[in-house]
């Protein structure tokens, strides 16, 4: 009997401010936050909420991606390009 994968809620913080919601599985987590955040991700632990952390391109400042003031606000380090906010749990 196969059971069926958990779901993951994710915030999308858009670098022009927009915020969205998505969901994915924890099997296609990995891919889904790639395709989020348009490349390589890194997370960043947010300054007021250790239960969550921020999903962002790691090479973002490489490619001169937007600042992101959200998420940037989020972590209190410069954020640039989309983002994703995820329950730690949900992402280890």
């Amino acid at each position: 009997m196969k059971s069926n994968p958990k779901s993951i809620a994710l915030e999308v913080v858009r670098a022009n401010g927009d915020i969205e919601v998505a969901e994915t599985n924890q099997s296609d987590l990995l891919k889904t936050l790639q395709s989020l955040v348009g490349g390589l991700i890194e997370s960043v632990p947010m300054a007021y909420d250790p239960s969550h952390l921020v999903i962002a391109n790691e090479e973002g400042l490489l490619m001169d991606l937007p600042w992101n003031k959200i998420a940037s606000q989020l972590t209190r380090q410069e954020i640039v390009g989309d983002c994703v906010v995820i329950k730690i749990e949900d992402f280890i």
